[in-house]
C-alpha cells in the first residue's frame, strides 16, 4: 500500500505544535472497511461520503476509498512512520479476512435531545454519570451502553444490517431489516439488551479441537491448513471469501439438506441459516440451491476436511 501525494498542515486552531496528515492513496480501499468496522472497537463506519473513523496507536484516523486523514504528529517522520505502521496493518487484516466477520453496520447516532428523550431525567446517577444530559451524550459517542440506565426505554424493534454484493463481488449496498423484539427476551434480560444471532457471532473460527457431527461432517475449527488451501483457490477466481461457517452451510446444501434442517442440525434458527444461504449466493454468483451444488463440487468443497 503506498501515497501518491502527501502533506502536513496545522492540527487544531489553537496550537502550533502539533501537524495533521493528509495522504492520498494510490489505490481504493474501500473493501477493507467492514473488516476495520469489525476489528477496532471504536472504528465507526460513515456513508455519504463512504469512510471509517478509528483511532490506531492513539492517532485519530479518517479513511477515505483514497485519502487518509490523521492526527496529531510532531513531525513529518512521525507522520511517514505511522502511515507505514497503518499500512502494515490493513495488510495484515486483509491476509486475514477469511476468518473475520465483516461489519457492515453504518454509523447513524441519534442527536443527544433524541436519547435525552428516552431517559428517566431524575439524574439519580446509577449510571455513573452527573445528569442525564451527561449520559445521553456519552450514549451518543460510544462511550457507554444502555444497560448502564436501569429505566432506558425498551426498543419495539431491532434492526439488522445486510450486505448486497455486485458480480464482482464487491459490496454494492446495504439492506436494512426491523424485526420485532421477542417478548420472552424481558425476564432473562433487560429489554432492551438483544442478544447477536449466530451470524454475527460465529464468523471467527474457534481454536479447539475439529468437531464430526452427528451426520458425520467435519467442523473443522482448529486445523485452518486445508481452509487456507480453498481461500487461496477462492482468491485466484476472484470470489469472496466464505467464511467457515458458510462453508459448512454450503456443504450441507450440497448434500441435499433443507433450510430447516440445517437449522436442526447447527443448533441455530432457520432465519440465520436463510441468512447465510444468500450470502453464500451472493458471493459465489448463483441463483439456487443447485447451482450452488455445482459450484461446491467444482471447487471440491466437499473434499474439505
Amino acid at each position: 500500500m503506498d501515497f501518491i501525494d502527501f502533506s502536513l498542515s496545522k492540527s487544531g486552531v489553537m496550537t502550533t505544535r502539533f501537524w495533521g496528515a493528509y495522504f492520498k492513496l494510490k489505490n481504493d480501499i474501500r473493501s477493507i472497511f467492514p473488516y476495520i468496522n469489525a476489528s477496532l472497537t471504536d472504528a465507526r463506519f460513515h456513508d455519504r461520503p463512504e469512510y471509517i473513523q478509528f483511532n490506531f496507536n492513539d492517532i485519530k484516523c479518517s479513511l477515505y476509498p483514497k485519502e487518509l486523514i490523521a492526527a496529531s504528529f510532531l513531525n513529518k517522520q512521525a507522520a511517514l512512520d505511522f502511515f507505514k505502521q497503518l499500512m502494515d496493518y490493513i495488510d495484515d487484516l486483509y491476509r486475514k479476512r477469511y476468518f473475520i466477520q465483516p461489519d457492515y453496520r453504518r454509523y447513524r447516532p441519534p442527536s443527544v435531545i433524541d436519547i435525552l428523550k428516552l431517559l428517566p431525567k431524575t439524574n439519580c446517577k446509577k449510571c455513573g454519570y452527573a445528569t442525564c444530559m451527561a449520559f445521553a451524550s456519552a450514549l451518543r459517542n460510544g462511550e457507554t451502553k444502555p444497560d448502564y440506565c436501569m429505566e432506558f426505554a425498551a426498543p419495539i424493534n431491532i434492526s439488522k444490517v445486510y450486505p448486497v454484493f455486485d458480480d464482482k463481488g464487491d459490496l454494492a449496498s446495504t439492506i436494512t431489516i426491523d424485526f420485532d423484539v421477542p417478548e420472552e427476551s424481558s425476564p432473562a434480560f433487560p429489554a432492551h439488551h438483544i442478544e447477536q444471532t449466530d451470524y454475527e457471532t460465529n464468523g471467527i473460527p474457534d481454536t479447539g479441537d475439529a468437531i464430526i457431527d452427528e451426520n458425520g461432517i467435519k467442523n473443522d475449527t482448529g486445523n485452518n491448513s486445508t481452509i487456507a488451501d480453498f481461500f487461496d483457490t477462492d482468491e485466484k477466481t476472484g470470489i469472496p471469501p466464505l467464511s467457515l461457517r458458510e462453508i459448512q452451510v454450503l456443504k450441507y446444501i450440497t448434500n441435499g439438506y433443507t433450510n430447516p434442517e440445517i437449522a436442526k442440525i447447527l443448533g441455530i434458527s432457520p432465519h440465520t441459516v436463510k441468512s447465510h444461504v444468500v450470502h453464500i449466493f451472493n458471493k459465489i454468483g448463483v441463483n439456487d440451491r443447485t447451482q450452488a451444488a455445482v459450484w461446491a463440487t467444482r471447487y471440491n468443497i466437499m473434499d474439505e476436511n
